[in-house]
C-alpha cells in the first residue's frame, strides 16, 4: 500500500472518529436539554401547587385566625357585662379554632407527610386515603401486592405525589364515587394505578394541550416527574368511562433529583 492510500486510510479513520464524537456530543446536548426542559415544567407544577396552597391558607386558615382574634376582643369587652353571651361565644370560638388546626393539619399533610418518611409509602398511602375519604363523597379502595423494597427519597415521594394529583383531579373533576388504588411491587420498580369511575374525559386532546404547553399542570407534573426519575406515567381516559392513570418508577435513579428540594423557578 502506498504512502498516499495509507495517509488516506487514516484520514478517513480520524474523520469517522471525529464523527461519532460529534454525534455522540449531540445526543448528550440533546438529552441535557431534554432533561432541563422536564425540570423546568417539574418546577412551574411544583410553584403553581404552591400558589394552590397559599390561596388555601388564605382562604381557609387565615381568615379563621382573623376571625378568632375579633372574636377574642369582643369577648375581653363582654366578659365583665355579660358572662352568659362571653359563654357562647367562647365555645364558638373554640370550635372555630378545632377545626382551624383540623384544616392546618391537612395543609401540612398534603405537604409532606410524616407517616411517608416514617412508615414508607404503603402505610403512607393508607393514611392519605382515609384523610380523603373524610373529606370527599367518594370510597376508595387501596390493594399492595409485592414486598415493600427500600427506595430512594425522590422515587418514593415521586410515587405519593403521583397517587394524591390523582386523587385531587378525582374529587376537583370526575365526579366519582368509587376509586381503585392499586400499588405493586416488582423486581425492576414501583407501579401504581389509580382507576376511577367519574365522567372521564378526551384523551386526545388532552395531548393536544400538551403539546401546545396548555396541558393541565398536575397531569404535566406527574408526568415529568416520573421522567425525570427513569420512569413513566401513562393515562387513559374516556368520556363517560372513567379514567385509569399508571405509574412506573425505578426504585433507584442514578444521579436522581430531589423533587421536593428543587430551586424556585427564575420566571
Amino acid at each position: 500500500m502506498s504512502s498516499d492510500s495509507c495517509m488516506l486510510s487514516r484520514w478517513e479513520t480520524e474523520q469517522k472518529i471525529a464523527d461519532l464524537q460529534a454525534e455522540r456530543l449531540k445526543e448528550s446536548q440533546q438529552r441535557e436539554a431534554l432533561r432541563g426542559e422536564l425540570f423546568r415544567r417539574v418546577v412551574a407544577a411544583q410553584e403553581s401547587e404552591r400558589q394552590r396552597m397559599a390561596r388555601d391558607l388564605h382562604d381557609e386558615t387565615g381568615q379563621a385566625l382573623t376571625a378568632i382574634g375579633l372574636g377574642l376582643r369582643g369577648l375581653e369587652s363582654r366578659l365583665p357585662h355579660d358572662p352568659e353571651k362571653a359563654a357562647i361565644t367562647l365555645h364558638e370560638l373554640q370550635t372555630l379554632t378545632a377545626d382551624s388546626l383540623k384544616e392546618l393539619q391537612r395543609l401540612m399533610g398534603d405537604l409532606r407527610p410524616s407517616h411517608l418518611d416514617d412508615l414508607g409509602l404503603a402505610a403512607a398511602l393508607r393514611w392519605y386515603v382515609t384523610k380523603v375519604e373524610e373529606r370527599a363523597p367518594i370510597k376508595i379502595k387501596i390493594d399492595i401486592s409485592g414486598v415493600e423494597q427500600p427506595m430512594a427519597d425522590a422515587a418514593r415521594v415521586c410515587t405519593f405525589r403521583i397517587v394524591q394529583e390523582a386523587l385531587n383531579n378525582v374529587i376537583r373533576h370526575a365526579e366519582a364515587q368509587n376509586v381503585h388504588i392499586a400499588l405493586g411491587y416488582t423486581d425492576s420498580g414501583v407501579h401504581v394505578a389509580v382507576r376511577d369511575d367519574g365522567r372521564g374525559f378526551d384523551v386526545d386532546r388532552l395531548r393536544a394541550m400538551s403539546s401546545s404547553g396548555r396541558q393541565p399542570l398536575g397531569l404535566a407534573g406527574m408526568q415529568e416527574r416520573a421522567a425525570l426519575l427513569g420512569g413513566q406515567v401513562t393515562i387513559q381516559s374516556r368520556p363517560g368511562q372513567g379514567t385509569l392513570i399508571e405509574a412506573s418508577l425505578p426504585y433507584h435513579e442514578e444521579n436522581e433529583a430531589s423533587l421536593d428540594h428543587a430551586p424556585a423557578a427564575g420566571g
